[in-house]
């Protein structure tokens, strides 16, 4: 393997084995910086829209890493790389699987980072069940939060239920429809992988397409680094097991 595909493989195993508690301590030391106690339920309000905008943005750049899921479903190997092709067979996920796999994780993680909202102790706060939509589009993931909160102060009482959408501007709809592409094009066969012709298909959407190989399997790599709206590059990253000789 030469170094590029270490260095691609040590930065996505380190990004999979961040678990929803150093999410909620890297999100709380953000936020509490970030609000203070008011008068009125307003500072309640941006709390939760911050928590919504980071949390959104970890669980999408996850499920990009993990190929569609926060951690590896049963139809995985054993470092936890998703299996999208496996003997003849696809297990690709689509859209609404995925969108279902960002609205569980951030609903999870965003009752953690909100922590009982300890912060505002001068607030009696009373929260409903909380609902995350996601919506996937080809340039951007639009994460929305249904939370019904009563905030009493005294004898003042104010209701929120819709909170700030949560855009986080990655091109995860249209990787998704290469990715799909790759599948479904048959670019493997018995004598191999048709690397070029992958690479010349992601080049078409300014993206770049890696296949390494790792612990004898084909790890598929899909970044864009062509996004500048984003700090940090994307991956969607799946293991290819082939198809029977």
């Amino acid at each position: 393997m030469n170094k590029k595909g270490q260095v691609t493989i040590f930065i996505i195993m380190a990004i999979l084995i961040v678990v929803a508690g150093v999410l909620y301590f890297s999100f709380r030391d953000t936020i509490d910086e970030k609000v203070g106690i008011g008068v009125n339920g307003e500072p309640v309000k941006v709390y939760v829209d911050e928590c919504l905008q980071d949390v959104s943005k970890e669980v999408v750049y996850l499920v990009g890493n993990g190929g569609g899921y926060v951690f590896g479903p049963e139809l995985s190997n054993e470092s936890g790389f998703n299996y999208q092709i496996l003997e003849n067979e696809s297990y690709f996920p689509g859209l609404e699987e995925i969108e279902e796999e960002i609205s569980l994780y951030t609903t999870v993680i965003l009752i953690s980072c909100l922590d009982g909202f300890e912060s505002f102790s001068n607030f009696e706060i009373e929260a409903g069940e909380a609902e995350v939509f996601v919506d996937i589009l080809n340039d951007s993931v639009e994460v929305n939060l249904d939370y019904p909160i009563s905030i009493r102060k005294g004898e003042e009482i104010i209701r929120y239920e819709d909170f700030g959408q949560a855009v986080v501007p990655v091109r995860l709809g249209e990787m998704h429809f290469v990715m799909g592409k790759l599948i479904s094009e048959n670019y493997y066969s018995e004598e191999g992988i048709c690397v070029s012709c992958m690479v010349d298909l992601a080049y078409e959407h300014d993206f770049v397409f890696e296949n390494v190989n790792f612990r004898g399997e084909d790890l598929f790599i899909l970044t864009d680094f062509e996004n500048e709206r984003t700090e940090e590059p994307y991956r969607f990253v799946f293991v290819n097991g082939g198809i029977n000789e």
